[in-house]
This record gives structure tokens, C-alpha cells and sequence, in this order.
């Protein structure tokens, strides 16, 4: 699904308090405040209302609604780490809005490409290399590594030129 960078993601009430571990009534007190961004009845814009909320947990006191005892654990206090848990889906929410906008692009696509970017040049590396035993003949040691050292700078700068060129120069 494709969305215009203008137009909003509205999102049903259902995905808000799942996302935010929230009751329906806490939505509304948050949307009343501008925190969560309802577009109308029950949909809401989830880009806004994800900052908001992220926002508004940052700039909440840690302790706003808890007691004042710490947990015997050492660890978390309940709303403590609710805050973090809505911060850390709401990260997650971040990158994979951003990559179904294209503006990233997932893990298994990164090693796809890096795969075939070493195949590209793996063979174009052997193409030179059965080239150049004409250009070599004759060459002394440090004659052959200059000649290779040139040939190979070549090649990385064409690469390079090549990925500048495209949004997507290994799959052009």
C-alpha cells in the first residue's frame, strides 16, 4: 500500500490502544489534549498521534503515576515500564512506517543487495584480470601491482559512479 507523504495513516481506535497499552478512555482524555490526533469518529491519525504520544511520555515525569516505592527487584516500576514499552513498539512503528514509505529498505533486502553487488564485482574483477595478462606481459612485479592497482581503482570509481546515477543501480 502506497501512501502519499501528505496524506495521513488513519488508524482505527482498536491499534491505538494496543499500540500505546492504553484503556479507550485515556485515548480520550489524550485526544482532548492533542496528544493522540483523531481525525474523526474512531480513526486516528497514527503518524501524529505516535509522536504526540512519544512526545508526551518524554516529557511526563518518570514517576507521575506511581508510588514513590521502588521495586524490590531493582528493576522497573509498572508504569515505568509500560512508558518504555510503548516507547520501544513506537520505534518499531517509526521504521516500519519509513520502510513502507521506501525511505528504508528491510535486512533481507540489504543482504539480497550487498550479495549481488559482490557478484557484480567478482566478475567484473575476473573480466580484468583475464584482460590484463596481454598488458602485463613484460611488466616487472611493482609494473603489474601499479597496472592491477589502476585497473581495480577504475572499476571501484565506475561502481560508484554508477550507484550515484540510479536509486537502484544493482537492479537496473
Amino acid at each position: 500500500m502506497s501512501q502519499d507523504s501528505d496524506s495521513p495513516i488513519l488508524v482505527p481506535l482498536s491499534t491505538i490502544l494496543d499500540l500505546f497499552d492504553i484503556g479507550s478512555s485515556r485515548v480520550t482524555q489524550l485526544a482532548e489534549k492533542g496528544v493522540i490526533v483523531r481525525e474523526y469518529h474512531g480513526r486516528y491519525d497514527l503518524l501524529k498521534s505516535v509522536k504526540g504520544y512519544v512526545a508526551y511520555l518524554k516529557a511526563r515525569p518518570d514517576n507521575q503515576y506511581d508510588d514513590d516505592t521502588e521495586p524490590e527487584d531493582g528493576g522497573h516500576s509498572a508504569n515505568e515500564a509500560r512508558r518504555l514499552n510503548v516507547i520501544k513498539k513506537n520505534e518499531l512503528l517509526d521504521l516500519q512506517i519509513s520502510e513502507k514509505k521506501g525511505n528504508l529498505i528491510n535486512r533481507a533486502n540489504v543482504h539480497e543487495q550487498g550479495i549481488r553487488a559482490g557478484a557484480i564485482l567478482s566478475a567484473e574483477c575476473n573480466a580484468m584480470l583475464n584482460d590484463m595478462p596481454g598488458q602485463l606481459a613484460g611488466s616487472d612485479e611493482v609494473g603489474v601491482r601499479e597496472k592491477l592497482g589502476a585497473r581495480l581503482d577504475s572499476l571501484q570509481m565506475q561502481f560508484k559512479e554508477a550507484c550515484s546515477k540510479a536509486a537502484d543501480p544493482l537492479f537496473a
